[in-house]
């Protein structure tokens, strides 16, 4: 399973911070966590597009995203006869897509928050 973060400086700070915020500002902070997972995920789909790793599709839909507390997770977990396939192409053939996906939606994703801890700033009139 191919996994990355993308992380920010103070994140620590921060979601220490957001635990503090009323319950409108979370749910937008969450918002926009799904929006990026979304976004990374779309950016990951056409890595794979663009490798020609559509064979079956499975792997083109099998790209989750969900949240973990105030985080967002991003998995590939499609498989082939019990095992992660994704993983071979990433590490041992050479034809990585999770990786130059996640590099090429670093700088968007944290602009994405950015958007978001603003509105989320906003719903509760502290910004």
């Amino acid at each position: 399973m191919s996994q990355f973060d993308i992380r920010v400086m103070g994140e620590d700070e921060l979601r220490s911070s957001l635990s503090h915020l009323p319950a409108e500002a979370e749910k937008a902070v969450k918002k926009g966590l799904r929006q990026v997972g979304k976004n990374i995920a779309h950016v990951i789909q056409a890595h794979i597009q663009s490798q020609g790793l559509v064979d079956t599709g499975q792997m083109l839909n099998d790209v989750t995203v969900r949240l973990s507390k105030m985080s967002v997770v991003i998995k590939e977990t499609a498989k082939r006869d019990g095992y992660p396939y994704p993983f071979l192409y990433e590490y041992v053939r050479g034809r990585p897509f999770m990786a130059p996906a996640f590099e090429q939606a670093k700088a968007p994703a944290v602009e994405e928050m950015a958007r978001a801890l603003d509105e989320a700033l906003r719903a509760v009139d502290l910004g």
